[in-house]
């Protein structure tokens, strides 16, 4: 069986696979120029925590890993997916050091701008 999101994607799902998906969670990161805001949600859609804006530096990231583990903690969570917006270079931090620390992480492509999506003959 292919997956659309490739191998990672497979083995993602089939790791998870009958577990409780309020035991699973996804913390999505929104990368911009000097901070970064992540939300963790469990995969039945509940937020878990709060929402965290940290700074692209390291100890931004340790507050990361640290929210990510009192999330953990409050939802008996078994498997952690984080995915990270790839914008330009900025990422690059977050995604290093999750990665050098053992987190399962995806990187992310955001969206095309408006400006950039072809025209279907929609008036704007």
């Amino acid at each position: 069986m292919q997956f659309i999101g490739g191998a990672s994607q497979q083995e993602y799902v089939e790791r998870t696979r009958g577990l409780d998906p309020s035991c699973c969670l996804a913390a999505g990161t929104d990368v911009g120029k000097y901070e970064a805001l992540c939300l963790v949600a469990d995969h039945r859609g509940e937020v878990i925590g709060e929402a965290l804006t940290f700074p692209l530096t390291e100890p931004g990231v340790r507050a990361l890993e640290a929210q990510l583990a009192v999330a953990v903690a409050a939802s008996a969570g078994v498997s952690v997916r984080i995915g990270v917006e790839t914008a330009g270079h900025y990422h690059r931090t977050v995604v290093d050091r999750l990665v050098a620390s053992g987190h399962d992480v995806v990187r992310l492509k955001p969206p095309l701008p408006r400006r950039h999506v072809p025209d279907k003959g929609r008036f704007t």
